[in-house]
């Protein structure tokens, strides 16, 4: 008979309860949404994989970047879809970003998108614009990334840039969506974890899961 002692059978199960969360995280690496906060900055990592045509998620880059560049405003019938003004959560509702207009400077490559950011009850902040460009890098037939940088510096936002990697592993294409975000002094001082994930984590995964579903149809 097998005789253990209590302390090796509760040292065997701590082992188990690891090796049972590394394969479940390792399983799951190509479809995650996790958020991190550390000095000042958040950094929200989202991933998905989609049975598609390489060829056609790099175009979808392409159009991104097009529309981008020549008519923002259509990326809220795509990649941008849902992403607006129609929060139907509560939690939602306490930051709304009001999005106005949408411009572009061909001689610069950067471009605007302004709003108003009303926080209920404290304060509505008009006519902000968010200023950005975007850049796509091809590393070889099967990976690229594209970077957008935010070009904006005031009590609202003080740094962010996000990154697409886009790479074709046997007909999977794999997503994944890297944002750093660092708020400026009065943002810093209101946003919480909580309001954090209902301002720009749904946000960061709607985009990714609007371009999945996008390519998945193509």
């Amino acid at each position: 008979m097998l005789n253990l002692s209590a302390t090796k059978i509760r040292l065997f199960g701590l082992i188990f309860v690891l090796l049972c969360v590394v394969s479940s995280a390792h399983a799951s690496r190509r479809d995650t949404l996790c958020t991190t906060y550390k000095s000042g900055t958040y950094h929200t990592c989202c991933i998905r994989s989609v049975k598609a045509d390489a060829a056609k998620a790099d175009s979808l880059v392409d159009l991104l970047i097009y529309q981008f560049r020549t008519d923002p405003d259509l990326l809220f019938e795509w990649v941008f879809k849902g992403l607006g003004n129609e929060q139907k959560q509560k939690e939602r509702k306490e930051v709304q970003l009001h999005f106005t207009k949408t411009e572009f400077d061909p001689l610069t490559s950067v471009g605007t998108l302004w709003m108003n950011v009303e926080v209920p009850g404290v304060k509505t902040f008009k006519d902000v614009p968010v200023k950005s460009k975007i850049v796509k890098k091809l590393h070889n037939d099967f990976e690229s990334t594209t970077t957008m940088d935010i070009l904006y510096s005031s009590s609202l936002l003080k740094k962010a840039n996000g990154t697409l990697l886009v790479k074709n592993d046997n007909g999977i294409v794999t997503l994944q969506f890297d944002c750093y975000v660092t708020f400026g002094w009065f943002f810093n001082i209101f946003v919480t974890n909580r309001r954090y994930r209902n301002l720009i984590e749904w946000r960061v995964k709607g985009m990714i899961d609007n371009f999945k579903e996008t390519l998945r149809k193509a």
